[in-house]
């Protein structure tokens, strides 16, 4: 977590914004077993409460739909290609629910 690439990112979003850009963010879960790790780890946890908090942050500042966290909630490894990557077809169901709850 940075905080001056932080502020670079505000300044983007909010130039977007302004701009008449409809922004939405997207969050990708991360496999469950890495994810209990990430979590109970100082370094990492921390950076991503820091990168959890800016862009809900952001989300909330700037009307900015969210999509996705990095929880891996009910999901199971057989959902990833790798520890980061959720499969193409978790995501277009991801991204359906989306659009149906929002009338799209």
């Amino acid at each position: 977590y940075s905080e001056t690439l932080a502020e670079q990112l505000e300044v983007f979003v909010s130039q977007l914004v302004a701009d008449g850009v409809d922004v939405t963010f997207f969050i990708p879960p991360i496999l469950p077993e890495y994810y209990d790790y990430i979590v109970s780890s100082t370094e990492y946890g921390k950076c991503f409460t820091e990168t959890w908090a800016l862009y809900s942050g952001l989300a909330d500042r700037y009307n900015i739909p969210v999509i996705g966290s990095y929880s891996p909630e009910g999901l199971a490894a057989d959902n990833f290609y790798d520890v980061l990557h959720p499969t193409c077809e978790y995501v277009y169901r991801l991204f359906d629910q989306f659009r149906s709850s929002n009338n799209i």
